[in-house]
């Protein structure tokens, strides 16, 4: 059971303290709905597939072999007499036209599909990835919003660098873990490093670099600047996702948010670049604080944005705790879940003297 004895003592301990650009952030948000990826403007299916058709060439007769479809269903849905194909129908349509990510993207929005689903259905075949601390994601509860809002803004509207911001516990790690396993395949290079043990930013270039071009460290530079010009160099060339965790581990407590530890500004000198630069790649990282760099580059319109995430829904939390075979009312549920800011890690390790009392 949910004691309210324990709910109406307990004080949050110290790591799920709430920053201030968070509680800025829960205001901001608080309201924010958002059912699945509709865009204005968005045009008819017919007319995207006919686009595409067009552009590459491919008559209906080919694009119905190509297909595995029949001539008289591509006639309807050139002709616009069938504008809701399934799922399925669309993703043999896109393969059969060698669509990249971007234009399946176009197709299955057309179709009424959210941007998730062209990922899903797409496979490269080729992705080199090195995952590096990665955690394991198969049990992954909640966010759907924040997961389509954040592929929107990294396959769709290529997003150059992206933070998700939040207290420890939260998730930030868990959400990167799968929004990088869902949409891997929309690129040629996944890398993923966390920074909670402070490795130099010299020694994360060279392993980018040596993922990309198979150079041995002692073949590459030491200067920070030259490996940064290295690695913008492949991430122009190839479309690469690198995950950044843990970010606030290489900032100085105690200070001005987003001041860097001695000795390691070179990653102040990486965000900048990475968010300046024109390329195809993406840079997401995760971090309890808002990085110096990133609200001078940010914005709605801009390939630079941060996500702040608060805590889950009571829905999310049950799910997420439900191993733990907790059992109370709504009332009971609402009031502990809000106690502990929606906070997953606060929550389970709640429910240890909460079953010890039972």
């Amino acid at each position: 059971m949910l004691p309210s004895s324990l709910i109406e003592s307990y004080s949050p301990p110290d790591f799920i303290t709430i920053p201030k650009y968070e509680q800025e952030a829960q205001i901001a948000d608080a309201g924010v709905e958002r059912s699945d990826i509709q865009r204005e403007n968005t045009k008819d299916f017919t007319e995207v597939l006919e686009e595409l058709r067009s552009t590459r060439q491919v008559s209906k007769k080919e694009l119905a072999l190509r297909a595995n479809l029949s001539s008289g269903y591509i006639s309807l849905l050139t002709s616009g007499a069938r504008k809701a194909p399934s799922e399925e129908t669309v993703a043999a349509l896109a393969d059969a036209l060698s669509l990249d990510i971007n234009d399946r993207l176009r197709l299955f929005e057309a179709a009424g599909f959210p941007s998730h689903y062209a990922s899903l259905n797409f496979r490269t075949g080729n992705v080199k990835a090195d995952w590096g601390e990665a955690p394991n994601v198969q049990v992954f509860y909640g966010r759907k919003k924040q997961l389509e809002e954040l592929e929107k803004w990294i396959v769709r509207d290529h997003c150059q660098l992206v933070s998700v911001l939040g207290m420890g516990g939260i998730g930030k790690t868990m959400l990167a873990a799968k929004l990088a396993e869902t949409i891997q395949n929309t690129f040629e290079y996944v890398f993923w490093r966390s920074l909670q043990h402070a490795p130099s930013v010299q020694s994360i270039l060279k392993e980018y670099i040596q993922l990309f071009s198979y150079q041995p460290h002692n073949n590459l530079p030491d200067d920070v600047d030259e490996l940064i010009s290295i690695l913008i160099e492949y991430l122009r060339e190839h479309r690469c996702l690198i995950v950044l965790d843990n970010f606030e581990s290489i900032l100085e407590a105690g200070t001005t948010a987003g001041h860097y530890r001695p000795g390691f500004e070179g990653y102040g000198q990486l965000l900048q670049r990475i968010g300046e630069v024109k390329h195809k790649s993406c840079l997401l990282l995760t971090s309890r604080e808002k990085l110096r760099e990133i609200p001078r580059l940010e914005g709605k319109r801009l390939p630079v944005r941060s996500m702040h995430l608060i805590g889950v829904e009571i829905a999310e939390a049950e799910e997420i705790l439900k191993d733990e075979n907790l059992q109370g009312t709504d009332e009971t549920w609402e009031r502990f879940v809000k106690l502990y800011g929606g906070n997953p890690l606060a929550l389970k390790l709640a429910c240890e003297p909460i079953q010890d009392r039972d």
